[in-house]
């Protein structure tokens, strides 16, 4: 009984730790956000005992929080504070975590000069972290017909396979006929994560051409949570 009662002791206290971590981060600046982004720190003492015994969560670590927290940004001021950081030389090493910021805040505000911004910069780098981090980002936004996407057709087509997954992603929300048809060639040859991954960019750029494919791959499919993912955009279009 009384290990029982140091046990919930200790979720309690990581409970507030975790409250206060997450109030904390709503109220900070960008260039601390980032600092926490790349921390390498537990978000308190009891988690390194904890971890000793064999119990790892993916709350265990501040960075977690920070990146959580990432996906909620959307303040223009925010926006301002991360463009001016791609020109600073303390911050050369978090250009990946600059850029998911920017991402975030793009498709929270379905800011399509920022959209256009970052895919010129996928375009132009070689770097494979912040061509993943841009493009793993960009799926909310509306990108219309005046919007240049070939940079992202090319490296779905062209790119590792984490740049392909995020790419991907980024193709979500497009008005391009031809990206329903790269769409279908890729799923041919993905694997089960790519294949759900290409399903759930389907849901916005799928129409009747998509139905066969998705038709006999649900048949085909013995994974039941890619069968849920492939069910997903072809009821919509059947719909």
């Amino acid at each position: 009984m009384a290990f029982f009662s140091f046990f919930k002791n200790k979720e309690r206290q990581l409970t507030s730790v975790k409250k206060k971590l997450i109030a904390e981060m709503q109220k900070m600046d960008m260039k601390t956000l980032l600092l926490h982004m790349s921390s390498e720190a537990h978000i308190s003492p009891i988690i390194a005992a904890q971890q000793q015994n064999g119990h790892f969560s993916s709350e265990d670590d501040v960075s977690w929080f920070a990146m959580q927290r990432s996906f909620e940004l959307s303040s223009p001021k925010h926006k301002n504070e991360l463009l001016a950081l791609l020109h600073d030389e303390v911050y050369a090493r978090q250009l990946p975590d600059i850029y998911r910021c920017l991402g975030s805040i793009c498709g929270n505000t379905n800011d399509a000069e920022l959209c256009s911004f970052l895919i010129d910069v996928v375009d132009n780098s070689n770097d494979e972290h912040v061509i993943v981090s841009i493009l793993s980002r960009l799926g909310k936004v509306d990108k219309g017909s005046d919007m240049n996407i070939a940079p992202i057709k090319r490296y779905l087509k062209e790119g590792t396979a984490a740049i392909m997954r995020a790419a991907v992603k980024a193709l979500a929300h497009t008005n391009d006929p031809e990206v329903e048809e790269l769409l279908i060639e890729e799923f041919t040859y993905a694997d089960s994560s790519l294949k759900s991954e290409i399903c759930r960019t389907l849901l916005s750029v799928g129409t009747i051409k998509s139905v066969s494919m998705l038709q006999q791959a649900y048949k085909k499919a013995r994974d039941g949570n890619l069968r849920m993912h492939i069910s997903e955009p072809l009821k919509r279009i059947e719909g």
